[in-house]
C-alpha cells in the first residue's frame, strides 16, 4: 500500500494505529499498480495487552474502507477485524485473526468451467475469514509452522467461485543466521511478539487447500479446463532476509 501510517502507545497496555492509502487491495499486473480512482482508503486498529512481561498477549480490533472498484469513488468495500497475538514464552507464538466484509454494486464476467455460473451485475456481497498459526522453535536454530485457514466466499465476489476454502499449512523454519558467527538476531522482536526476528531465515512450506468447489485444475494459460478436483498441493521454499 502507497500511503502514510500514525501508530501510538499512550500506555503500555494500549496501542492504537490509523493509516491512509491510495488504496487497500494494489494490482500488480496494472501500470501503474499504485491507484485505481481517485479516492482514497482509511483504517485503523487499536490493540490491548492485558498479559506483559515473560509472556505477552495482545488483542486487537480494527477496521477498513474505501473504494476499490476501477474508475469509480464510490461503492467502497469494508472489512471489520478482530486479532489475537500470545506468546507464553519467547519460543511459542500463537496466533488467529477472524474478519468479515463486504462491498456494494459488484459486478463480474459470467464464468466458464471448470465452475460455471451467470453474470452478476450490481450485487452487495459479503465474505468472511480467519486463520490460526502457531510457531515453535524446537531449538535455537530451527522452528516450526502450522497454519489454519478458512474463507467462505459465499458471493463469489473474492475468488470468482462462491465457495468454501480450507488450507492446512506445514512450515519448517531454518534461522540461517543463528548458525553463522557473526550473525545474531538483530535485537527486536515481530510485532506483538516475543519472537525475534532473525536475519535470515529459510522456509520450507506445504500447502494443503481444499474447496467445496471443484475449482482447481493443472493446466496453463489459454488451455481448455475440461476437468478439475476440489484440492491442491502447493510446496513453496523461501529465503527470508530482514534488515
Amino acid at each position: 500500500m502507497t500511503g502514510a501510517t500514525v501508530a501510538l502507545q499512550p500506555t503500555p497496555w494500549l496501542d492504537v494505529t490509523a493509516w491512509l492509502v491510495n488504496r487497500g487491495e494494489n494490482e500488480t499486473t496494472e501500470d501503474p499498480p499504485e491507484d485505481n480512482n481517485a479516492a482514497k482508503s482509511v483504517g485503523g486498529r487499536i490493540g490491548f495487552t492485558p498479559i506483559q512481561g515473560t509472556g505477552l498477549l495482545n488483542l486487537g480490533v480494527g477496521g477498513f474502507w474505501g473504494p476499490e472498484q476501477d474508475d469509480n469513488n464510490g461503492n467502497a468495500r469494508w472489512i471489520v477485524d478482530a486479532d489475537l497475538t500470545w506468546s507464553p514464552i519467547p519460543r511459542w507464538t500463537l496466533a488467529a485473526e477472524a474478519l468479515h466484509g463486504g462491498e456494494s454494486r459488484v459486478s463480474f464476467r459470467r464464468r466458464g468451467l471448470p465452475f460455471a455460473a451467470p453474470a452478476v451485475n450490481d450485487a452487495t456481497v459479503t465474505w468472511s475469514a480467519l486463520y490460526l498459526v502457531a510457531h515453535y522453535d524446537l531449538i535455537d536454530w530451527l522452528g516450526v509452522s502450522a497454519r489454519y485457514g478458512w474463507f467462505d466466499d459465499n458471493d463469489g465476489a473474492r475468488t470468482g467461485v462462491a465457495q468454501v476454502l480450507q488450507s492446512f499449512t506445514l512450515a519448517p523454519v531454518v534461522h540461517l543466521s543463528r548458525l553463522v558467527p557473526g550473525l545474531r538476531p538483530m535485537g527486536v522482536a515481530y510485532a506483538r511478539t516475543r519472537h525475534p526476528i532473525d536475519w535470515v531465515d529459510l522456509r520450507f512450506e506445504y500447502r494443503l487447500t481444499r474447496s467445496n468447489q471443484t475449482v482447481f485444475a493443472d493446466v496453463g494459460p489459454d488451455v481448455p479446463v475440461l476437468a478439475a478436483t476440489d484440492k491442491a498441493n502447493q510446496f513453496t521454499f523461501q529465503v527470508v532476509a530482514n534488515f
